[in-house]
Protein backbone atom coordinates (compact mmCIF):
# COMPACT_ATOMS: atom_id res chain seq x y z
CA UNK A 1 0.00 0.00 0.00
CA UNK A 2 1.30 3.51 -0.75
CA UNK A 3 1.52 6.32 0.68
CA UNK A 4 1.32 10.36 -0.44
CA UNK A 5 2.93 13.19 1.24
CA UNK A 6 1.33 16.60 0.35
CA UNK A 7 3.71 19.45 0.67
CA UNK A 8 3.24 22.95 0.44
CA UNK A 9 5.37 25.39 -1.51
CA UNK A 10 4.85 29.08 -1.50
CA UNK A 11 6.89 31.63 -2.95
CA UNK A 12 9.74 29.09 -3.85
CA UNK A 13 10.05 27.72 0.22
CA UNK A 14 8.70 24.99 1.50
CA UNK A 15 6.26 24.91 4.64
CA UNK A 16 6.94 22.55 8.12
CA UNK A 17 9.10 20.14 5.96
CA UNK A 18 10.12 18.77 10.18
CA UNK A 19 6.13 17.97 10.22
CA UNK A 20 5.99 16.06 7.15
CA UNK A 21 9.57 14.56 7.99
CA UNK A 22 7.87 13.15 11.32
CA UNK A 23 5.01 11.93 9.06
CA UNK A 24 6.75 10.40 6.62
CA UNK A 25 9.07 8.69 9.28
CA UNK A 26 6.02 7.51 11.11
CA UNK A 27 4.38 6.33 8.24
CA UNK A 28 6.99 3.86 6.90
CA UNK A 29 7.65 2.57 10.48
CA UNK A 30 3.94 2.08 10.72
CA UNK A 31 2.81 0.39 7.63
CA UNK A 32 6.55 -1.27 7.11
CA UNK A 33 7.43 -2.12 10.48
CA UNK A 34 11.30 -0.32 9.01
CA UNK A 35 13.20 2.80 9.84
CA UNK A 36 12.58 5.51 7.24
CA UNK A 37 15.55 6.23 5.13
CA UNK A 38 13.72 8.49 2.90
CA UNK A 39 15.05 12.37 3.65
CA UNK A 40 12.40 15.25 2.51
CA UNK A 41 16.02 17.55 3.09
CA UNK A 42 18.13 15.41 0.27
CA UNK A 43 14.40 15.39 -2.18
CA UNK A 44 14.11 19.32 -2.19
CA UNK A 45 17.88 20.22 -2.32
CA UNK A 46 17.42 18.65 -5.75
CA UNK A 47 14.38 20.52 -6.73
CA UNK A 48 13.79 24.12 -8.10
CA UNK A 49 10.49 25.51 -7.04
CA UNK A 50 8.84 29.02 -8.97
CA UNK A 51 9.60 31.99 -7.05
CA UNK A 52 6.17 32.83 -6.70
CA UNK A 53 2.74 31.22 -6.63
CA UNK A 54 1.63 28.28 -4.02
CA UNK A 55 2.28 24.46 -5.39
CA UNK A 56 1.48 21.27 -3.82
CA UNK A 57 4.83 18.85 -3.85
CA UNK A 58 3.57 15.54 -3.98
CA UNK A 59 5.08 12.54 -3.13
CA UNK A 60 3.94 8.96 -3.49
CA UNK A 61 6.18 6.84 -1.81
CA UNK A 62 6.01 2.87 -0.09
CA UNK A 63 9.55 1.89 1.35
CA UNK A 64 11.57 3.99 -1.54
CA UNK A 65 10.37 7.23 -3.68
CA UNK A 66 7.59 6.08 -6.19
CA UNK A 67 7.00 9.55 -7.94
CA UNK A 68 7.45 13.24 -7.25
CA UNK A 69 5.11 15.76 -8.69
CA UNK A 70 4.81 19.52 -8.49
CA UNK A 71 0.80 20.96 -9.07
CA UNK A 72 -0.06 24.51 -9.05
CA UNK A 73 -2.64 24.89 -6.19
CA UNK A 74 -6.16 26.04 -6.56
CA UNK A 75 -8.41 26.43 -3.48
CA UNK A 76 -12.09 24.82 -4.14
CA UNK A 77 -14.94 26.61 -3.87
CA UNK A 78 -16.97 24.55 -1.26
CA UNK A 79 -20.14 25.92 0.31
CA UNK A 80 -22.32 23.24 2.00
CA UNK A 81 -21.15 20.17 4.07
CA UNK A 82 -23.00 17.21 4.70
CA UNK A 83 -22.27 14.91 8.04
CA UNK A 84 -22.03 11.29 7.34
CA UNK A 85 -21.93 8.98 9.60
CA UNK A 86 -19.06 5.71 9.76
CA UNK A 87 -18.16 3.86 12.71
CA UNK A 88 -15.36 1.63 10.10
CA UNK A 89 -13.83 4.38 8.56
CA UNK A 90 -9.74 4.14 9.84
CA UNK A 91 -7.09 6.42 7.96
CA UNK A 92 -4.23 6.34 10.35
CA UNK A 93 -1.55 7.20 7.46
CA UNK A 94 -1.95 9.25 4.22
CA UNK A 95 -2.26 6.36 2.22
CA UNK A 96 -2.59 6.60 -1.81
CA UNK A 97 -5.99 4.87 -1.92
CA UNK A 98 -8.82 7.02 -0.44
CA UNK A 99 -12.31 4.89 -1.86
CA UNK A 100 -13.54 5.31 1.48
CA UNK A 101 -14.20 8.99 1.13
CA UNK A 102 -14.82 8.79 -2.29
CA UNK A 103 -17.58 6.16 -1.42
CA UNK A 104 -19.14 8.88 1.45
CA UNK A 105 -18.80 11.79 -1.44
CA UNK A 106 -20.78 9.76 -3.50
CA UNK A 107 -23.66 9.36 -1.33
CA UNK A 108 -24.38 13.25 -0.63
CA UNK A 109 -24.87 16.10 -3.44
CA UNK A 110 -23.27 18.52 -0.62
CA UNK A 111 -20.03 19.97 -1.83
CA UNK A 112 -18.16 18.22 1.26
CA UNK A 113 -18.94 15.87 3.98
CA UNK A 114 -17.82 15.86 7.91
CA UNK A 115 -17.19 12.44 9.32
CA UNK A 116 -18.96 11.41 12.47
CA UNK A 117 -17.10 8.15 13.94
CA UNK A 118 -18.54 7.00 16.93
CA UNK A 119 -20.12 9.80 17.72
CA UNK A 120 -17.39 12.28 17.56
CA UNK A 121 -16.83 14.83 14.58
CA UNK A 122 -13.09 13.89 12.95
CA UNK A 123 -12.71 15.38 9.86
CA UNK A 124 -13.30 16.81 6.41
CA UNK A 125 -13.01 14.21 3.52
CA UNK A 126 -9.28 16.16 3.02
CA UNK A 127 -8.95 17.79 5.88
CA UNK A 128 -8.77 18.41 9.45
CA UNK A 129 -11.28 20.96 11.21
CA UNK A 130 -11.27 23.98 13.31
CA UNK A 131 -14.26 25.36 15.35
CA UNK A 132 -14.92 28.54 16.88
CA UNK A 133 -17.04 29.17 19.79
CA UNK A 134 -16.14 33.09 19.95
CA UNK A 135 -13.16 32.30 22.18
CA UNK A 136 -11.70 29.09 21.97
CA UNK A 137 -10.46 27.62 18.29
CA UNK A 138 -10.88 23.88 19.03
CA UNK A 139 -10.31 20.73 16.70
CA UNK A 140 -11.57 17.06 17.01
CA UNK A 141 -9.46 15.06 19.27
CA UNK A 142 -9.83 11.90 17.61
CA UNK A 143 -9.15 13.07 13.87
CA UNK A 144 -8.78 10.09 11.26
CA UNK A 145 -5.54 11.85 10.51
CA UNK A 146 -3.19 13.79 12.34
CA UNK A 147 -2.37 16.39 9.60
CA UNK A 148 1.07 18.20 9.47
CA UNK A 149 -0.71 22.22 10.26
CA UNK A 150 -3.06 20.45 12.97
CA UNK A 151 0.07 19.06 14.97
CA UNK A 152 1.75 22.70 13.95
CA UNK A 153 -0.93 24.49 15.48
CA UNK A 154 -1.38 22.56 18.52
CA UNK A 155 2.46 22.74 19.27
CA UNK A 156 2.17 26.61 18.52
CA UNK A 157 -0.74 26.95 21.29
CA UNK A 158 -2.73 28.19 18.53
CA UNK A 159 -5.70 25.64 19.16
CA UNK A 160 -6.87 23.25 21.71
CA UNK A 161 -7.87 19.75 21.30
CA UNK A 162 -11.43 18.54 22.69
CA UNK A 163 -14.24 15.92 21.83
CA UNK A 164 -17.03 17.31 19.71
CA UNK A 165 -20.00 15.64 19.17
CA UNK A 166 -22.43 16.47 16.92
CA UNK A 167 -24.84 18.17 19.15
CA UNK A 168 -22.03 20.40 20.63
CA UNK A 169 -21.96 21.73 16.37
CA UNK A 170 -24.78 24.79 17.83
CA UNK A 171 -22.26 25.94 20.14
CA UNK A 172 -20.15 27.25 17.95
CA UNK A 173 -19.95 30.21 15.21
CA UNK A 174 -18.05 28.44 12.75
CA UNK A 175 -15.05 26.44 11.15
CA UNK A 176 -12.56 26.04 9.09
CA UNK A 177 -10.78 23.81 7.18
CA UNK A 178 -6.90 23.01 7.75
CA UNK A 179 -3.96 20.93 5.64
CA UNK A 180 -0.97 20.98 5.03
CA UNK A 181 -1.89 23.49 1.61
CA UNK A 182 -4.25 25.63 3.73
CA UNK A 183 -3.30 27.71 7.26
CA UNK A 184 -6.06 29.45 9.39
CA UNK A 185 -5.00 32.50 7.92
CA UNK A 186 -5.62 31.36 4.60
CA UNK A 187 -9.08 30.17 4.61
CA UNK A 188 -12.40 31.80 5.88
CA UNK A 189 -14.48 31.35 8.71
CA UNK A 190 -17.79 29.01 7.54
CA UNK A 191 -20.72 29.34 9.33
CA UNK A 192 -21.89 26.47 11.57
CA UNK A 193 -25.03 26.43 9.57
CA UNK A 194 -23.26 25.41 6.24
CA UNK A 195 -23.16 21.81 8.33
CA UNK A 196 -26.45 19.83 7.00
CA UNK A 197 -27.07 17.24 9.97
CA UNK A 198 -28.94 15.44 7.34
CA UNK A 199 -30.17 14.78 4.08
Amino acid sequence: MRLIESICVIDGKVRNPDYHQKRMDDSVFGCYGIKNKLKLADLISDLRFPAEGKFKLRILYSKKIESIQLIQYFQRDIRSFQLVYDDQISYDFKFEDRSDFEILLSETDADEIIIVKNGLITDSSFSNLIFFDGQKRLTPAQPLLKGTMRSFLIDHHKIEEAEIRVDDLEKFKGFKLINSMLSPDETELIDISAIRKSE
